[in-house]
């Protein structure tokens, strides 16, 4: 959770009216599953001289409700275990509406982490941070300064990448029938279609065509493809 300095307020219904805040500050938006925290980090936002609010998580459009205080910026966490979906659902809503999203989260998973910077979250803060850097952050974006440096968000991306590639891979031999990964894990245990045929009872021309529609389903040219995606992805440990 994001270490948070409190302070009393007078404006007990800063956020009820939208149009009453002040014009002059820079306004931003806090949305949080966490009612508590994200009422301790407004307050905490409008002593480092900012107009903040926040919006209710639950809120019937979360969108629709944040942008009606017409934002700077917003601070985003819809972490909720592994499940990013409201995240990037909110983010390419707010990125529409040309409002840049900082996420504070509490997720320390580098592939969410990566899915939020290619839907356009202008930078992450962890909840483990001090609130100094959170602050820090918010006063960069509002500056059009970047809070994530180049090299990471590339470094992010390529985990990304890496991460679909090895996923897309590993689905493959759910497309095998049973015979055709019966194969395969054999020709990963070096034995040839003759000795395949004899083990199973058949002849080789129908191990052949097995190894053919493997090939095909895989998208490969070869046993030897085969056999070294079959050991890379770890199908038969």
């Amino acid at each position: 959770m994001v270490r948070v300095k409190t302070e009393a307020t007078s404006d007990s219904n800063a956020n009820a009216d939208p149009a009453a805040k002040q014009e002059s500050a820079p306004r931003v938006v806090v949305i949080d599953d966490h009612a508590l925290l994200a009422e301790s980090v407004v307050m905490t936002l409008r002593a480092a001289g900012l107009d903040a609010s926040s919006v209710p998580f639950f809120s019937p459009d979360l969108v629709a409700a944040a942008l009606q205080y017409r934002p700077d910026l917003v601070l985003l966490d819809l972490f909720r275990g592994d499940d990013i979906q409201p995240a990037l659902t909110a983010l390419t809503a707010f990125k529409s509406a040309g409002v840049p999203v900082l996420m504070v989260t509490a997720s320390e998973n580098r592939i969410l982490h990566a899915q939020c910077i290619e839907a356009g979250a202008a930078g992450i803060i962890e909840k483990s941070a001090p609130i100094e850097a959170l602050i820090d952050g918010v006063h960069r974006l509002l500056r059009n300064e970047s809070v994530i440096s180049r090299s990471r968000s590339v470094e992010l991306l390529t985990e990304l990448a890496s991460f679909r590639h090895g996923s897309h891979q590993q689905s493959l031999i759910a497309t095998l029938t049973p015979r055709e990964r019966q194969v395969l894990q054999a020709l990963t245990l070096g034995h040839p279609a003759g000795w395949i045929a004899h083990e199973h009872s058949t002849s080789v021309v129908t191990v052949r065509t097995h190894i053919r529609s493997m090939l095909l389903k895989l998208n490969l040219h070869s046993q030897l493809e085969a056999v070294s995606m079959a050991h890379r992805q770890g199908w038969f440990r």
